[in-house]
């Protein structure tokens, strides 16, 4: 069973649906803030590692913030 990979923006404390890519390596931009700390895993790693509650998670991925 594959999960779904979630990217995680620090600065602004939201779900990004679609950061840039920085180079070659695995780091991301966020869209919404410009922050470079995006931080990318699976749902169940990112909700445990920010604390976010799957309410909270489905309604950050239900309404995105628009750019």
């Amino acid at each position: 069973m594959a999960d779904e990979i979630l990217f995680y923006c620090r600065d602004c404390d939201k779900v990004v649906l679609n950061p840039k890519k920085k180079g070659d390596k695995y780091e991301y931009t966020c869209p919404l803030c410009s922050g470079d700390r995006v931080a990318f895993g699976t749902k169940h790693a990112i909700c445990d590692f920010f604390n976010i509650k799957d309410a909270m998670l489905a309604k950050m991925l239900v309404n995105p913030v628009k750019e």
